[in-house]
Formats: C-alpha cells, structure tokens, sequence
C-alpha cells in the first residue's frame, strides 16, 4: 500500500519545473469589473475634447484666415467659407494622421513595456503621458490662431510614450490574462462596450463644456480626469506579473522588423489536417484584410458626421456633443449587452449543429454582418438634409460594431497564450495603419468636396471601401475541425564518436 507521503515526496520522475496553473484562475470576477470600469474611465478622459477640438480648429483657423484676408460684412457666421472649411478640414486631417502615426509607434513601445514592465505598470504609463500631452494643449487653445494650431499639432508626438492605441492594447491584454477562453470574446465585447459608454459621456460632457464655460474648460477638465485616471490604475487593478518567456523576447534586442513582427500572425499557415494531409490556411490573412478595410471605411466617420453636420447643417459643439455622444451610447449599449449574447448565442447554435459540449466551438467567420450594415447605412447618409435625419444615421450605424471584438476573439483562439500578446497588438496594429490611412487619405477627400460643396460623396466613397471588406470577410474560414498547425521538427545531428 502506497503511504500519503510517497505521494508527495519528490522521486526520479518527479519534473524539476512544475507546471503552472491557467493564470485566469487565480483572479475574481470583481477584477475583471475593475478592468471595466478603468476602460470606462481613461475613455472618457480621452474623448472630452474629441468635439471642441474640431471647433477649436475651426475658429483657429478663421483666426488665421482672417489675418490676410478682408473681414466679411457683419451678420452671419464669417467662419461659413469653402475655404476656411477646407483648411480646417486639412487640419483636422493632419492631427489624426500625427495622431495615428505616433500612435503605430506606440503600439511598439507598449507591447515591449508589457512584456519587460507587466501589463499594469504599462497602463500607467498610457495614462500619465497623456495627462502632459493635455497641459501642453491647454497651452495651444489659450495662444490661439496659426501658433495655437502649431502648438497642438506638435503635443501629438507625446502619443509615441502614451495614447488611445496603447492603453486599448494593454487594457485588452489585461483581460486575456484575467479571463477564462471561453467568455474572452464576450468580456473584449463588454471592454469596448464600456470604453464606448465612456467615449459617448465625454463627447456629450465636452460639447456642454466649451458651451457653458468657454472653449478652455473641456481641455482643463481632462488634464484632471488624466490624473484621477491614474491613480486608479495605481491603487484598484492588481499588479500581472510578465510572462517569462514574453520577458525573455523583449529583453532581446530590437529591431524594426522585431517590432513589425505581430503581423506575422496574419502570415497563411501550414495544418496538419485529421488525415495527416498538410494543407496552407488562409483565414488569418483574410481576417486581417477584412478587418483593415473595414476600418478604413468607417474609422473616419465620427469625425465625417461633426465636419458634415458643422458645415452643411450648421451644428455647434452642444450639438455635435449630443450627435456623437447618442452614436457612441448606443454602440456601448450594443456591445455590452447585445453583443455577448450574440457570440453566446452562436456557440450554442454551433453546438447544436456539431452535437458538441456547449464552449467547445469557435465562430467560423467574424462578424461580417457588420461589415454590410455599415455599408448600408453610409448608403443612406447621402440624404440627409435635416439635422433629425443626421441623429438617426448616428443611432444606426452603432449596430455595424462588434467585428473588431470578434476578430480579437477570433485570433485569440488560433494562437497560444504566449502569443496573445503578439495577437492583440497585431489587430490593434492593423486597425491603427487603416486609421492612418483612412484619415490622410479622407481627410483630403473631404477637403477637395468641401471646396466644391459637394462633401456627401465622402460616405459614396466610405461606402465602396466597406462593400470590399464586407465581401472578403465572407470567405474567412478556421482550419477544418481535427487540424493543427504544422511545426517542423529539426533533428539534432549525431555527436562524432
């Protein structure tokens, strides 16, 4: 009879390195609720100044405008010139795009910091810069004018140590490390659902802001909010130590292509299939590119309908605030509600199909859905000529959200833990190149219709980029059921006798 203590006792075949637990079982639920809500907070801290920024330009730039050029008679709005709205909208364009640029750095710098510093220490650091970034704006809006608009433009390089790309990456890497794989999806749905109900809060608070206090005060409230921010990421989320084998990979020395190396994960892949075929997969591929021009169709459009609604209906901030904020609520509304319960919903069918246990199947194709409502509803943009039709627009397109979560969820699932990392800031890299190229690209689109009067053709073209998305989404697949991926085994040679 073998005794309790032979059980314990350490013998030959005991492993000297003892295999770990799932890190995502050592947390609670209250944790993942604190991720949440540090999602809900540092969103609205970054979107306050989203609507008075574009007015600020405006009237920066009819500063600018009117200091080599005669004043109009008075009466009227003399900021209401094609070609004012032009420079403003090329301003506009050129933020996002500094904007989005520092921001694909940035995306570098946090996965390194993630892996050498651990996850919470690096979204202290995408909340505290930030918080300088706004002092040094606050600076801009007060000088107003050519300089001002300099001023802001150039706080921007401050998103290369800290900015949205970051802190949305680690946030999402906080939740792959705190959750079980099975509500991984749901959870990044929630994440995004509470960011938007932050987004839609500062949109709405920063347009009554500028309205009821001046133009400066969203930017004074935010630099506060930053701080707060801060140091409830310092005292409330739990430290997550770094993965030692992701720690080991960033100790390493980096070069461009280490840093461009996430998108390797979009690279076809070799399976070994259930009949020992191997066979090159393409579905990471086709996601990526999907999910890349999807955003490059609608990545512009928060940004289209205030330009729009400024320029053709003549919205101010308050209303602006209202427009966008109401756009936001309802997608935050969408994907911490609706959403989870549409991924649960199709597991559960797919269950029922393949005659599996419930949690065993993975969605086949991302949303693609989303891709063509969105598609439909940029369509029936090109009407609109009254402000009530703008808000209506704003309450559909929200229902075209969900395909970014489920294409983390999807990629999440086709990689190992140590990869997650490498994963999400592989998506979160996509999307941030397709805002990139959205904005510059749009952004002169719209300044060129703008000059002609002509700025609803904007969504025509907004509307050919998603049908494209939309279409190769529908060809994206998983390997066949009973495959893995293909490792190729080196055979080490024979030492000489």
């Amino acid at each position: 009879m073998t005794s309790n203590k032979d059980t314990t006792q350490p013998s030959e075949t005991t492993p000297l390195i003892l295999s770990r637990t799932s890190k995502p079982k050592k947390y609670g639920r209250s944790i993942v609720y604190r991720a949440l809500v540090a999602g809900f907070m540092i969103s609205l801290s970054f979107s306050i100044t989203q609507v008075p920024i574009i007015y600020v330009f405006r009237l920066m730039t009819c500063e600018a405008y009117y200091t080599n050029h005669p004043l109009p008679p008075p009466g009227g709005d003399r900021c209401n010139n094609h070609q004012i709205e032009a420079s403003t909208a090329t301003a506009v364009s050129l933020l996002g795009v500094s904007t989005t640029f520092f921001g694909v750095i940035n995306l570098f710098i946090t996965g390194w910091t993630i892996k050498k510093l651990g996850i919470k220490s690096s979204l202290i650091i995408q909340v505290f810069w930030p918080a300088v970034r706004l002092a040094i704006q606050n600076v801009g809006v007060q000088t107003g004018g050519g300089m001002g608009i300099l001023i802001i433009q150039c706080s921007q390089i401050i998103n290369i140590i800290g900015g949205p790309a970051g802190y949305l990456l680690t946030l999402n890497s906080y939740i792959t490390e705190v959750v079980e794989h099975e509500a991984r999806t749901g959870v990044l749905g929630q994440l995004t659902g509470c960011t938007m109900f932050g987004t839609s809060l500062g949109y709405l608070i920063g347009g009554l802001l500028s309205d009821i206090f001046g133009i400066t005060a969203p930017f004074r409230v935010t630099l506060v909010l930053f701080l707060i921010s801060c140091c409830y990421v310092f005292f409330f989320l739990p430290w997550i130590p770094p993965n030692e084998d992701t720690e080991k990979k960033a100790s390493k020395k980096r070069t461009v292509l280490n840093f461009l190396g996430p998108l390797k994960m979009f690279a076809p892949q070799r399976w070994v299939l259930g009949d020992g075929r191997i066979q090159k997969e393409w579905g990471t591929l086709l996601l990526g590119s999907g999910v890349f021009f999807g955003v490059l169709a609608t990545s512009y459009v928060p940004v289209l309908l205030q330009m729009y609604s400024t320029d053709v209906l003549g919205f101010g901030t308050t209303e602006n605030g209202y427009l966008i904020s109401l756009n936001s609520l309802i997608r935050g509304i969408f994907l911490t509600l609706a959403f989870p319960r549409i991924i649960k919903a199709g597991r559960s069918w797919l269950d029922r199909r393949n005659g599996k246990k419930s949690g065993t199947n993975t969605p086949r194709t991302p949303d693609s859905e989303a891709t063509l409502t969105e598609l439909s509803q940029e369509i029936a943009v090109e009407a609109m000529e009254k402000g009530w039709q703008m808000y209506a627009v704003a309450m559909l397109l929200p229902f075209a959200s969900g395909t970014g979560s489920a294409a983390k969820g999807t990629i999440l699932q086709m990689c190992s833990a140590a990869e997650r990392s490498d994963a999400l800031g592989a998506i979160t890299l996509l999307e941030m190149i397709a805002r990139l190229l959205t904005t510059s690209v749009f952004g002169l689109i719209f300044a060129a219709f703008a000059n002609i009067g002509q700025t609803h053709f904007v969504f025509t073209c907004n509307a050919a980029v998603a049908t494209l998305g939309f279409i190769i989404l529908l060809f994206c697949r998983f390997p066949p059921e009973g495959g893995k991926r293909y490792v190729e085994e080196h055979v080490p040679e024979a030492a000489p006798a």
